[in-house]
């Protein structure tokens, strides 16, 4: 006895073919997952360095803005020693001091903050970055 068996799914409506664009289509969709992914990856480290670059050049001038100040304060107080400026100007050279170290202050921590962004778009361990900001973890 001899037997033959033939097998067609003639009402499928092309299922197969479909399916097939379908995985098609999530392959395509993947793969812009991915690049898109990538350019996030990309636009977080270069925000973060550019952040990073401008907060330490407002350090540095927020730095050179003390020194101006530390030497007006100093020509007013030589100036109200000799009772040549009043007390009001020596004060505000103090009020200026004080507002340039305050400045000074607030540009350290934002540089620190920008930088603290950049190694975590990078995958960096804080401790890598932090010697070189000399800040001591609490």
């Amino acid at each position: 006895f001899v037997g033959l068996n033939l097998s067609w799914t003639i009402w499928q409506w092309g299922s197969s073919y479909y399916k097939l664009d379908e995985m098609s289509a999530t392959r395509r969709q993947a793969e812009a997952g991915y690049k898109q992914a990538l350019d996030y990856i990309r636009l977080e480290v270069k925000k973060g360095y550019l952040d990073t670059s401008s907060a330490l050049e407002e350090l540095r001038v927020a730095k050179r803005s003390i020194e101006q100040a530390e030497e007006n304060f100093r020509m007013q107080k030589a100036l109200f020693d000799v009772d040549y400026a009043t007390t009001s100007d020596l004060l505000d050279a103090e009020s200026a001091l004080r507002q340039a170290k305050s400045q000074y202050q607030v540009s350290f921590w934002k540089a620190v903050q920008a930088r603290a962004a950049l190694a975590k778009a990078m995958g960096e361990p804080p401790e890598q970055w932090l010697k070189s900001m000399q800040v001591k973890k609490p």
